[in-house]
């Protein structure tokens, strides 16, 4: 769960949060009421969960385009298993 802060100067609510490699970030609200600011980072954190999970639009559409790519690679007689052997 996010931290709701304000930042010196800023009348805007910001989140505060801890990325995978341990360093902080800090994203705008926009908005002066906490009530709002804490609505928002709900929804950004329920969105990042579902792209965590897989289950987001954009997850959904990146998979489609790699599976299409994977298939046109495939007719024109590239071998997947092969190429993954050399990454």
């Amino acid at each position: 769960m996010a931290t709701l802060k304000r930042k010196d100067r800023s009348p805007y609510w910001h989140r505060i949060y801890k990325l995978a490699n341990g360093k902080f970030r800090s994203r705008s609200t926009k908005t002066t009421q906490k009530r709002e600011a804490r609505r928002i980072v709900n929804e950004w954190e329920v969105e990042e969960q579902k792209i965590r999970e897989g289950k987001s639009e954009q997850a959904r559409e990146v998979r489609e385009f790699i599976e299409r790519y994977f298939a046109d690679q495939h007719r024109k007689g590239w071998n997947r298993d092969d190429a993954i052997k050399d990454i």
